[in-house]
């Protein structure tokens, strides 16, 4: 059974990885943000705001990057997968089936709130949001294929192929965290 101290602690890691993920969310898109002002500034010839936003990309982009790693392997850690091939939940002992066959009063187990998941995650969270990035990538470049033409239609295919590299790199991210930051050929 947990002490008030233990709840106390996973509430407080809960509320940190909360606040990192989003303060770590905010840091990922406004480095997208200045990079797209820094290329829409470029392509209207406002070439010294445009540097101020491409650095500011590079910059926070390189944060993110260098960030979301390690931060994955922290919320993975409070909160790991749950494998479909572990073992079911030990039932109920001989001894608690022969209470309640007598109608004696049983103490409930204590389900782990790590073991107590309605749903097995799937996949690891890198490899979800590699994913996801890349049907954005795919939904943005079909979209641009229909409805534009021109510029803008390069302009769709240029952000469709950027989401399409960085789910790769995403993934490779991941995947080098995974396996303690050695890809699996080496």
């Amino acid at each position: 059974m947990k002490t008030s101290a233990q709840e106390h602690s996973d509430s407080a890691g809960a509320g940190t990885l909360i606040l990192t993920g989003l303060v770590l969310a905010s840091l990922g898109a406004g480095s997208v943000a200045l990079l797209v002002l820094g290329m829409s500034h470029l392509y209207v010839g406002a070439c010294g705001a445009a540097i101020g936003e491409l650095a500011g990309f590079l910059l926070m982009g390189g944060v993110f990057l260098a960030s979301y790693g390690p931060y994955l392997d922290r919320l993975e850690r409070w909160a790991p997968p749950v494998s479909h091939n572990a073992p079911p939940p030990p039932g109920p002992s001989a001894e608690d089936m022969a209470r309640e066959t007598r109608h004696e009063p049983v103490e409930p187990a204590v389900p782990s709130p790590h073991t107590d998941r309605s749903a097995a995650d799937p996949l690891p969270t890198d490899i979800v949001v590699a994913v996801a990035t890349l049907l954005y990538g795919l939904v943005i470049a079909l979209g641009g294929l229909i409805w534009t033409r021109g510029a803008d239609l390069a302009f769709n295919l240029i952000a469709a192929a950027m989401f399409v590299v960085s789910a790769g790199v995403v993934a490779w991210l991941g995947r080098r965290a995974r396996t303690g930051g050695v890809d699996a050929e080496e």
